[in-house]
């Protein structure tokens, strides 16, 4: 079965597929992406832990991805690897068999990704699949880098307001 999405404002109707797609999955999430930007929305970031949490593994190529991104990802227990070939497109593939489809979106427009979802498409997916495995054998695999990340960063090297912040004498202060 393949269902075309339409651009639709904040990227609604993308978000919705891979909600659902995500939701669907038992075994594996196979994930072609430039920047991996679909992790910066709540519900597909609860989607992804949920999923996790069912005993699904993850296993993402990108190029350019935020740190902070990567390190929750490994933190799951996710396989992260960067690499340089971007492509055109980026795919979802769900168990081998689900597969969703999104063009890439001109840099810092939102609600103008479209594409299509083929439910029970072996065949696409695992032309995916393949594709996945040809970019990840030119990428490297990700490690933590916890010192590149913004809140390791602020917890080891916090913001001097001007005035003490320390909330060990907060009671006191009632």
């Amino acid at each position: 079965m393949k269902r075309v999405f339409k651009q639709t404002p904040f990227d609604e109707e993308f978000r919705k597929n891979v909600f659902e797609l995500l939701g669907m999955a038992k075994k594996e999430v196979i994930v072609i992406t430039g920047e991996a930007g679909s992790y910066q929305y709540q519900e597909l970031r609860w989607a992804v832990e949920k999923a996790r949490k069912r005993g699904v593994s993850f296993k993402i190529y990108c190029t350019h991805p935020p740190v902070e991104y990567v390190n929750k990802v490994l933190q799951l227990g996710g396989e992260v690897y960067v690499g340089e070939e971007r492509l055109a497109e980026h795919y979802l593939i769900v168990d081998r068999k689900h597969c969703m489809t999104s063009a890439v979106r001109p840099k810092e427009k939102v609600g103008v990704r479209a594409g299509e979802v083929r439910l029970n498409d072996k065949r696409f997916a695992r032309g995916k699949v393949e594709l996945f495995d040809k970019l990840v054998s030119k990428a490297e695999k990700a490690r933590p880098k916890p010192e590149e990340d913004p809140l390791w960063k602020l917890v080891n090297d916090p913001i001097d307001f001007g005035y003490d912040t320390h909330s060990e004498k907060f009671e006191e202060e009632l």
